[in-house]
Order: structure tokens, then C-alpha cells, then sequence
């Protein structure tokens, strides 16, 4: 997938209204700004524990707050690769220095993707192999998570260690990825070709993909086929399942991409927004990039949400 064609402030408000998606049994079929920040969330989200600092900081995030930024952190970075986990996540909160054992490096894994978060300012190195990765910890880092991808080599186990300044807190998320081979089939590139998409096309899309899903055991059910963005559903929160990435990549990706860009305005989340803003008795705004201005200057994030 390639969510640098949206926009990244967008692309913010759909993770958060992803992570409401995630808490149902079945997951609705969410837009395509939410299927870009989706894919590694339902994966990953149960991995996300980790131990309490070791003492309140004021103004300091909950741990849970901390958790949950390191994962959006370290998911853009893996969203970015178009890959997928290929072990469980280890998440670490401590002071001081820290050895991390991973081990040796899982079959199939080509990176470790490292997000990283400090609660107090001061000096802080961390190493891979003893191969410094340049990690710091000055103010514009405190509270602030940052995630980078980390090339690992040999054969052999694998550490992390994190040497810090005595009593300097952090947390922090690694786990290995693999990136993936998934390009955009034939079908999929013909339909692309003129630079734009079709509603016969975008459906013929769609059809492929969800008989791929179906192949691979997670069959999307009927779909109504009379509303301009196809609204199917998952089987549970297979998001981060390769079968997944692999059926909506190759099938449906890019085209679901030119269509929703296309008809953006009619999608779940602009008729959210809009109702959101006049709920205030503003009149919404005509553009989605002005629109979603608009949910920003008004603080009405938590109506789009539902809150």
C-alpha cells in the first residue's frame, strides 16, 4: 500500500477511528485512509504490554497512552514496507540500562522495526549488535515516540541494549518484520492505466479480491452493491493476517485508492464529519482537506469518533 498519496493529518483521525473498528467481533469494512493505518493495529494491539516506569512523572502519559503511540509510531513504519510481523512484538519500560535478548532472527524476517519513547530528558545510546542506532533523548523526544527501521546481520542471537543515564525512563517496541513481495496483479494495473477508475472496474476490483479472501478461508459475505464505496466485512480482525495484505494488494489496493479519492465526499467518514460540524451550526466545508480543518479548529474529533 501507499498511504504517502494521502494526506498525513488525515490519515491521523482514521487510525484513531481504526482503533474503534478494532473492538467489534466483526470489523466493518473501514475507508480507505482507515485501511491504510489498519493493516499491522489488529495484529499487534494485544502485544502491547508493558511494564510500569518506575516512578509518576508530572505531566507524563499513562503507560496505556505510551503503548499506544509507540504502536501507531512503529505501524506507519511498517506500513511504509508494505510488510508484515513475522514475531511477536517485545514492548520494555525501564530506566537505566537494558539488555533486550531477540534471539536469532525469525525465518522470512528482513528489519526490526524499533519505536522508542522517553520520559525524561538526558543521555541515552542505544545499540543493536553493539552497533550504535542513534537514539537520544533531548526535550523534543520526551513524550514524543519516534520508530525507525533497523537493519540486522549474521546468524547468529541477536541483542538490544539501551544504555541510559541512571534513572532515565523509556519505553520501548521492537519486534521483526518481513517486508513484503505483493505488487498489483495485471488485472489491477489495466484498470489503473488511464489514470482513472470506473465504477465497472472498481467492482471487478473488488470481485477479485474478495475471491482471493474466500480462497484463503475468509470469505467477505454478501455486499450490497448500490452505494458508491463497497461497505464488506471482515471476519474477525484478520487486518494483519498476510492473507489479507497479499488479497487486498494484489487485487483491489490501488484501484480502492483512485476510487475513494475520487468519491471521497460520499464515504462513512466525510458524512460523519459533516454532521459533526453541523451539529454546531457551522456550515461543512466543500474540500475534504477543509473539512477535516474544520474538525480541528472546532475540537470535534470526539463527535467523529462517537465519544
Amino acid at each position: 500500500m501507499k498511504p504517502e498519496i494521502l494526506d498525513s493529518r488525515d490519515t491521523e483521525l482514521r487510525t484513531a477511528l481504526v482503533k474503534l473498528v478494532s473492538r467489534s467481533a466483526h470489523s466493518r469494512r473501514p475507508s480507505r485512509k482507515l485501511v491504510v493505518t489498519s493493516i499491522i493495529i489488529f495484529a499487534i494491539a494485544g502485544a502491547m504490554t508493558g511494564g510500569a516506569v518506575a516512578a509518576a512523572t508530572i505531566n507524563a502519559p499513562p503507560q496505556h497512552a505510551v503503548n499506544d503511540a509507540l504502536l501507531e509510531a512503529a505501524h506507519e513504519q511498517v506500513i511504509d514496507q508494505n510488510a508484515i510481523l513475522v514475531d511477536a512484538p517485545i514492548v520494555r519500560s525501564g530506566a537505566g540500562t537494558t539488555i533486550i535478548r531477540l534471539g536469532k532472527k525469525p525465518a522470512g524476517a528482513t528489519n526490526l522495526v524499533v519505536a522508542f519513547e522517553c520520559t525524561d530528558v538526558g543521555t541515552l545510546t542505544t545499540l543493536i549488535d553493539g552497533h550504535d542506532d542513534g537514539q537520544t533523548c533531548g526535550e523534543s523526544d520526551q513524550f514524543n515516540p519516534t520508530a525507525s527501521q533497523e537493519p540486522v546481520f549474521g546468524t547468529g542471537s541477536h541483542t538490544f541494549k539501551i544504555v541510559a543515564a541512571p534513572g532515565l525512563r523509556f519505553t520501548v517496541w521492537i519486534s521483526w518484520i518481513a517486508a513484503s513481495s505483493f505488487g498489483p496483479s495485471t488485472a489491477q494495473l489495466a484498470e489503473l492505466a488511464d489514470g482513472k477508475v470506473t465504477r465497472i472496474e472498481y467492482l471487478a476490483a473488488y470481485d477479485r479480491f474478495a475471491a482471493c479472501m474466500t480462497d484463503a478461508g475468509y470469505p467477505l459475505g454478501d455486499v450490497p452493491r448500490n452505494t458508491t464505496l463497497l461497505d464488506y466485512a471482515t471476519p474477525g480482525d484478520i487486518y494483519g493476517d498476510a492473507a489479507f495484505q497479499r488479497c487486498y494488494t494484489t487485487e483491489f489496493d490501488r484501484v480502492d485508492t483512485v476510487w475513494q479519492l475520487e468519491n471521497w465526499s460520499t464515504s462513512y467518514t466525510a458524512v460523519t464529519e459533516r454532521t459533526c460540524i453541523r451539529g454546531i451550526g457551522v456550515t461543512p466545508a466543500t474540500t475534504e482537506q477543509a473539512l477535516y480543518d474544520q474538525i480541528e479548529k472546532y475540537n470535534l474529533e470526539k463527535c467523529v469518533l462517537g465519544q
